[in-house]
């Protein structure tokens, strides 16, 4: 009789960041394979060339998650290629202006990426998925544990998930 091993999938939104690298290279490592989501297209395929030379198989998305309608096709589209087993957000901006000194347009940019954009996408993430509340769980411990948690992504997003249908 013959064996098919069917491997774990990732979702890592903010590949591109170097946290989010970080998490998406852990988890190829650990036998996932990958769909990176990012908006620096060259980071982005280094990070999924990173996973693939650990042995995970990994798929690239250019994703503004800021565009909602984006947000709903690339999620769904990653969802029809398989399980989505970890989904993880790394997706954040900063801003380093003193105060004073803020652009509210610029701050504008930083909530709808930090806070609503993570809203909006854990909504839709929780729509499809299937299991308890507590399958969610922070990475601020993991991000703290990483030593990046002086970068812009980790100071500010609000909302850092990583759902683990294992639990």
């Amino acid at each position: 009789m013959l064996s098919v091993v069917m491997r774990r999938r990732a979702l890592a939104v903010g590949a591109s960041s170097e946290i989010g690298t970080a998490v998406a290279v852990d988890l190829a490592e650990r036998g996932h394979d990958l769909v990176v989501w990012g908006l620096n297209e060259k980071r982005l395929h280094q990070a999924a060339d990173r996973c693939r030379a650990v042995g995970g198989a990994c798929s690239v998305g250019l994703v503004d998650v800021t565009d909602r309608a984006r947000l709903r096709q690339a999620l769904d589209s990653a969802a029809a290629d398989g399980p989505l087993h970890v989904v993880v957000w790394a997706a954040g901006v900063f801003d380093w202006a003193r105060a004073d000194q803020a652009d509210p347009e610029v701050w504008q940019h930083v909530m709808d990426v930090n806070l609503t954009a993570a809203a909006v996408f854990t909504a839709l993430v929780l729509r499809w998925r299937v299991g308890p509340p507590s399958s969610c769980r922070s990475l601020q411990r993991r991000v703290a544990a990483s030593g990046q948690h002086r970068s812009g992504a980790s100071s500010v997003s609000p909302v850092r998930l990583r759902w683990d249908s294992r639990r």
